[in-house]
């Protein structure tokens, strides 16, 4: 797997972690709004229960504010629970993306090692062809020396031929 192909992964799993880090946000906000109404609810429902406390409420007043208390009763039940379920949610999307993360950073290690095995034995290749050219250059060096020598020594015959005649 090539480095490219490498940044490629890499930048496919932040991207999928900012993608995660949104929804974790957002899911924290609605935490945060189902806490504030439940804090409401809650203050609702205690204000309710000193009213009831109070001597000159009279009887129907008294049946409505138990109305009121128990659909409040039963709202905060439904709030309680839809705060428990979205913690386990995030609970379990953040295992989920825990894992992914993890598996990827060990895929990314993996192929790493390969790219460094795979440095390793090019570069050793290179240092033997590089030795395989620097015997040739000094082959070339030894062969145009005796190429010089031998038109020294023709034309020095030359020379000498061409005197005798």
């Amino acid at each position: 797997m090539s480095y490219e192909e490498l940044k490629k992964i890499h930048q496919q799993v932040n991207e999928e972690c900012e993608r995660t880090k949104s929804e974790l946000e957002r899911i924290k906000e609605s935490d945060a709004q189902s806490r504030a109404a439940y804090i409401k609810l809650h203050q609702e429902h205690n204000r309710l229960r000193q009213r009831m406390n109070e001597s000159h409420i009279t009887q129907c007043q008294v049946n409505d504010l138990k109305e009121e208390n128990c659909r409040l009763t039963e709202r905060l039940k439904v709030l309680t629970e839809d705060r428990e379920s979205v913690k386990q949610a995030l609970k379990s999307e953040k295992e989920e993306l825990q894992m992914k993360l993890s598996n990827q950073k060990n895929q990314l290690g993996e192929e790493i090692q390969v790219l460094q095995s795979d440095k390793s034995e090019l570069e050793r290749k290179l240092h033997h062809l590089q030795s395989k050219v620097d015997i040739r250059e000094e082959d070339l060096r030894k062969i145009e020396t005796t190429l010089k020598e031998v038109n020294v020594a023709l034309v020095e015959e030359r020379e000498r031929c061409l005197t005798r005649s």
